[in-house]
Parts: C-alpha cells; sequence; structure tokens
C-alpha cells in the first residue's frame, strides 16, 4: 500500500507544480482584484454544483466496484441526469439573473456568459463523478494518469485564454469553460455510455449517495463558504490574498487524500485492508510537511507571487494548524465509505465542524476580516478532527 501511495503522491506532486505554475499566471496576469472576481465565479458554480451532487462519484465507484455494475451502464444514467439538472440550473440563472449579480461582484450576466456558467456548472457535477470510476474498478494507475492530463490541460487553456484577453477574468472563465469541454469529449472516450438504468442508480443514490451528498455539501462549505462571505463583507482583494493562502496550505492534505484514494480503491473491490503503521506514516509525513510549509512560506510567496501577496504569509501560518489535524479524517474516510459504508459519520463531523465554523466567521470577518476567517477555520478543523476520531472509535477495528 505504501507504494501504491507515493507513485500517486508522486503523480500529484506534478499535478501541484502545475497547478502551482496556473496559480502564479492567473495571480500575475490578473492581480488581488481580477483573481477575486475569477474565484468568486468559479465557487459560486462548485458551491451550487454541490447542491445537485447527490453523492454520485461513491455511487460510481460503489456500482462498478461492491456492485459489479457495468460502467457503461452508470456513466450513461449520470450523464444524461446531469444534463436535465444542468438544464434547470441555466434556466434558474436567467429567471434570477438579478440577484446572482449582487453575488458574482464584478462579473456581468449576459446572454453568452449565462450558458457559459450553465456548461461549467454540467462539468463540474461530471468532472466529480467520472475519477471514482477508475476506483471502483481498482485502476488506481488510470486514476491517476487521468488527473495528470487534466491539469495539464487545465493549465495549457486557461493560461492561454488569459493570456490572449489580457488577464481579464472573462478571459479566465472561457478558458475554464474550453477546459472543461475537453476533458468532457476524452471522458466519453474512457467511460463510453452504453446504457442507461436510473432506478438502479437512484438505489445507490438512496442508500449510501444521499449521506455521501450531505458529506460533500456541508465539507465544501465548510472549506469555501468562508470565501463568499469574505468576499460580500471585505471585497475582491481580501478574497484574492485569502484564497491564495488557502489552496497553498491544501498543498499539505496532497499526502492523506493520495492515500485515501489508494486504501478506497482496494477496500471497494475487496481487497487486503491496510495496517495501522501505514496510517501513522501517512499522517508524520503530513505534520513535516506543515513543518517545512511553515519555515519556507514567505520565500516562497515571493518568489511566486511578489510582494504584492506577502499577506498570504500570516494567513498561511493561522490556517496550518487546522490543516494539519484535519489529514486525520482524510485518510480515514476511505475506510469508512468503502469498508462500512457508514458515511453518516463523516456528516456529523462536517455538520459539525461547518456550524461552528459559520459562528466564528460572522464574528471574526467583520472584525478582523481575512485575519479572522484564517482563525475561525483553524479552529473549526481541529475540533472537527476531534470529532471524527471519537466516532471512528465506535466502529468495528479493521484487519490488519
Amino acid at each position: 500500500m505504501i507504494k501504491e501511495g507515493f507513485y500517486t503522491v508522486t503523480t500529484r506532486v506534478i499535478v501541484l507544480i502545475l497547478g502551482v505554475i496556473l496559480s502564479v499566471v492567473l495571480n500575475r496576469m490578473m492581480g488581488p482584484e481580477g483573481k477575486g472576481i475569477y474565484t468568486g465565479v468559479i465557487v459560486f458554480v462548485q458551491t451550487a454544483g454541490m447542491l445537485f451532487f447527490w453523492g454520485y462519484d461513491v455511487v460510481f465507484s460503489m456500482l462498478t466496484g461492491k456492485r459489479n455494475i457495468r460502467a457503461g451502464i452508470v456513466s450513461g444514467t449520470l450523464f444524461f441526469i446531469f444534463l436535465i439538472i444542468s438544464t434547470v440550473f441555466t434556466l434558474i440563472i436567467f429567471v434570477s439573473k438579478p440577484v446572482i449579480e449582487r453575488v458574482l461582484v464584478g462579473f456581468p450576466l449576459n446572454i453568452s456568459t449565462i450558458p457559459m456558467i450553465g456548461f461549467l456548472f454540467f462539468s463540474e457535477l461530471w468532472l466529480r463523478a467520472l475519477p471514482d470510476g477508475f476506483l471502483g474498478r481498482g485502476d488506481v494507475r488510470g486514476f491517476n494518469l487521468f488527473n495528470l492530463f487534466n491539469s495539464l490541460i487545465k493549465l495549457v487553456v486557461i493560461g492561454l485564454s488569459v493570456f490572449l484577453f489580457f488577464g481579464s477574468p472573462e478571459g479566465g472563465i472561457l478558458g475554464y469553460s474550453i477546459y472543461a469541454y475537453i476533458i468532457l469529449v476524452f471522458s466519453l472516450f474512457i467511460f463510453r455510455p452504453d446504457g442507461f438504468n436510473i432506478r438502479l442508480v437512484l438505489k445507490e443514490v438512496k442508500h449510501i449517495g444521499i449521506w455521501v451528498f450531505l458529506s460533500d455539501l456541508f465539507a465544501f462549505l465548510l472549506y469555501r463558504f468562508d470565501f463568499l462571505l469574505l468576499n460580500g463583507l471585505k471585497g475582491s482583494y481580501s478574497l484574492g490574498i485569502y484564497s491564495t493562502a488557502v489552496y497553498m496550505c491544501e498543498v499539505i492534505w496532497l499526502v492523506p487524500v493520495s492515500f485515501n484514494n489508494v486504501i478506497y480503491a482496494r477496500v471497494v473491490t475487496n481487497r487486503k485492508m491496510p495496517e495501522k503503521r501505514d496510517f501513522l506514516i501517512t499522517f508524520i509525513s503530513v505534520v513535516f510537511s506543515g513543518i517545512i510549509g511553515c519555515i519556507f512560506i514567505k520565500p516562497v510567496v515571493l518568489f511566486l507571487y511578489g510582494e504584492e501577496f506577502l499577506p498570504v504569509v500570516g494567513i498561511f501560518r493561522l490556517l496550518l494548524p487546522g490543516i494539519v489535524f484535519f489529514s486525520i479524517p482524510k485518510v480515514l474516510n476511505a475506510i469508512v465509505v468503502g469498508k462500512y459504508e457508514r458515511p453518516a459519520i463523516i456528516t456529523t463531523t462536517v455538520v459539525s465542524s461547518f456550524l461552528l465554523n459559520l459562528f466564528l466567521d460572522l464574528f471574526f470577518i467583520p472584525r478582523l476580516g481575512m485575519t479572522g476567517a484564517a482563525i475561525g477555520t483553524s479552529i473549526s478543523y481541529t475540533t472537527g478532527a476531534i470529532i471524527y476520531m471519537f466516532l471512528f472509535r465506535r466502529l468495528k477495528k479493521w484487519e490488519g
């Protein structure tokens, strides 16, 4: 398991490097204000996607893994479901345009941008579900290679689009749409739809997907609600700085998420469970990464983004304790869902953490801005990890 885990980590490091290059391009060409507008649109689409994404990623892997259903049937059904949902979402945007424009500060909604956001919404649903199809058949290598290809196309297309449109947020959004279209076409050749069974998919959604939906929804709100609140209360500049710090800090989750993918692919295909020492090695790696990050964050920010983004350093260090502690659930979620099929434990953890984070953000952000957002997030993550460990200990001990 360790070998597969570090292979996945290596792939994710390459993906990370590509992501950092894209981040540098966006930050330097857009500046904090433009980056804030761009981030606001993407986070809006992602947040909306969470409301309609009922655990379809886990449903995909469970049906193709534990239930032995042909991948083409599952992908065909999901494609149809997402198409219907996206059409409804686009119509909602048209009807509620005045309200949405107040949320998407600085981004115009018109006859061309609204369908673009609708397509981004569809691609958000599809690209969230697709990778788990690889894990459902135990293909960790395919999962890694797909993510690598996805990141490469994202860098080239969005970076080129921003360059051609002289650093405008609209150019970034257009590039994101083109990138999503390319990946969509490519993915349809991998998981070619060749059947349809909506009853089968909805049955699995009822069994496990709805709990995963609640977990993912509140986890996303836990991770990104402060973005929306900060943007509304303090403006695009604060969001540009804060979002950069968050993304840099979440790089530390590369290790636990990589091992999560390997463990999940094993348990969902009924292979041997990892040993306890594997989890210990993972957590020690996270702690070590956090220490290195804390020491070298300032020169890294100066090298990548310049002095304009120096406030990122303090925000990063405030976020770090919560990021390290919340890596524990990031690994163990594979066992909770893949083996025990008990996502309610994850749901309880993230709902509790989100409610605490909401309270802290409403208190701290109006007073301290992005510093307050970082304090609230770090406290919430740490508390959530403690709650999770208490609930996890009540499960039956795993083999190994």
